[in-house]
């Protein structure tokens, strides 16, 4: 790719799609658009494969709780557009180069489902939304077995190996519970002060360290959590007895 390709890539971004997500209320930091309602923000940012997908370009959608972001938690929600509208990156329709004279026919293939899936991930800035999405996701699906064999035969496909399997990799889960759901839960309970909430999603993240002893320092972080969600619940539950009386 030429040096004038790779300069036209972001000049393609501002003339047809940054407006579009300005108007939603997005921010740009390069590549990616931020757009932040309270406690959380989602982000869409642009991707070039240069790999496996060389030539093709997507948009990667996800949100995150921020207050937790860089400590506790990483991404909550994610998906990739072309997977979203198209089932797969290499079905998508965006490509990369594309000289100037066709950017307008390839923004018309981006655009509407850009501000689909631009709405679906605002959607989570409801932290209510949120939590319903995330209780749908507490545990692993007959579905997510099927789209966990989906993946490893396409990254078979296109050469990529894996060199390291846990000894669960690989392994149905369905009707599991979901480590990275469950915990990302109790923080969104907790931004919502739903105590109980949290604390149970918490539990349901304890049973999860089957392979970790009780002096593991994440076992003593997760047990030292629980102990302020109780205090936390105790503490709400006193308060609402003392308006009472």
């Amino acid at each position: 790719m030429t040096n004038q390709m790779r300069e036209d890539f972001p000049r393609f971004l501002r003339e047809h799609v940054r407006p579009v997500l300005r108007q939603r209320g997005y921010r740009f930091s390069g590549q990616t658009a931020k757009k932040t309602l309270g406690p959380a923000t989602a982000h869409l940012s642009i991707m070039r494969y240069t790999s496996s997908f060389r030539g093709h370009f997507d948009v990667r959608m996800a949100l995150t709780l921020d207050p937790y972001y860089l400590k506790d938690l990483g991404v909550v929600v994610a998906q990739d557009l072309s997977i979203q509208t198209y089932g797969s990156v290499a079905a998508a329709p965006w490509h990369w180069p594309v000289p100037p004279p066709a950017w307008p026919t390839l923004a018309a293939t981006l655009l509407p489902a850009l501000v689909t899936g631009a709405g679906w991930i605002e959607s989570f800035l409801n932290l209510q939304l949120l939590a319903d999405h995330l209780e749908r996701e507490r545990r692993f699906s007959p579905q997510a077995d099927a789209e966990a064999v989906a993946l490893l035969s396409r990254m078979k496909a296109v050469g990529i190996t894996t060199q390291y399997e846990s000894p669960g990799f690989g392994k149905p889960r369905a009707g599991t519970i979901r480590p990275d759901k469950v915990k990302a839960l109790s923080y969104c309970y907790e931004l919502l002060g739903d105590w109980s909430g949290a604390l149970g999603a918490w539990d349901d993240y304890l049973t999860t360290f089957t392979n970790a002893g009780p002096d593991h320092p994440a076992v003593r972080e997760a047990r030292d959590r629980r102990v302020y969600l109780v205090g936390k619940g105790v503490a709400v539950q006193q308060g609402d007895e003392a308006d009472e009386r």
